[in-house]
């Protein structure tokens, strides 16, 4: 059973991923607990890295200027305002959330589809859309590598020399964990990257335990293109129909 949640930031935390707890010897991590000085230490790597990420409105805005690059004035007019209503139902359920962290999520599975084809589409054709969707996928791969290297202070049972930069593993380290946990799941049978996301989990659990806890509930991490809420079906199969019809209205 894990430890009892940290009250003083000297505290540390022993931690062995459950994909490899059966191993021999099984690896163990000791995390620290986050300060101002691991979140700097943090925010630094991934400006070393070069990690970018783009907002959810940056984003919308980019597959807008998509929309108006391919397609024709007249099919722009019908279905652009069709996204804005997507994306305002989905940005007033998150705010809903956010009082009432059980509230689900609904929407018409034929608008899930019908908008998921055209985000595809538009992304497709509109290359800055596409640099900005892997920017931001690369961003989350470096986020996590760069929590590792900042929350764990010391670890065993791997094959991979600890280097450092000050009292921090550096970056090239946190990311060797990952080929290291994969050769232990390798001859333990487990599926490949399940050690290192859940190494990641608590690294990220233990960083951000104390806004979490102070906050009672996380706040969701909206999609970029979501779907429509229950309170915004009742046009749903009309505009769905309207979505995929646009997907044959390109200007190419």
């Amino acid at each position: 059973m894990p430890q009892d949640i940290p009250l003083e930031a000297s505290d540390t935390l022993t931690f062995t991923p459950d994909a490899l707890k059966g191993a021999s010897p099984a690896p163990t991590f000791t995390l620290r607990t986050a300060t101002t000085r691991e979140k700097r230490m943090w925010r630094r790597l991934l400006i070393e890295e070069g990690a970018r990420t783009h907002t959810i409105e940056a984003i919308r805005e980019e597959m807008v200027r998509g929309l108006q690059a391919e397609w024709d004035a007249a099919t722009c007019g019908q279905h652009i305002p069709m996204l804005r209503e997507y994306w305002a139902a989905f940005d007033e359920h998150a705010l809903q959330r956010k009082d009432d962290p059980d509230l689900k999520w609904e929407c018409d599975p034929i608008i899930e589809e019908a908008v998921h084809q055209l985000e595809q589409q538009v992304q497709r054709g509109w290359r800055p859309l596409a640099k900005m969707r892997a920017d931001n996928l690369e961003y989350g791969d470096i986020a996590a590598v760069a929590q590792i290297a900042v929350m764990i202070d010391t670890f065993s049972g791997i094959e991979l020399e600890a280097e450092r930069d000050g009292k921090y593993l550096t970056f090239d380290t946190a990311e060797g964990m990952r080929e290291a946990l994969g050769v232990l799941e390798l001859r333990a049978g487990s599926k490949p990257g399940t050690a290192f996301q859940e190494l990641y989990s608590e690294c990220a659990l233990r960083m951000f335990l104390r806004a979490s806890t102070e906050k009672n509930s996380a706040s969701p991490s909206p999609s970029d293109t979501p779907p429509l809420n229950s309170n915004a079906t009742a046009r749903g199969t009309s505009t769905a129909s309207k979505a995929k019809s646009a997907a044959k209205t390109s200007k190419r």
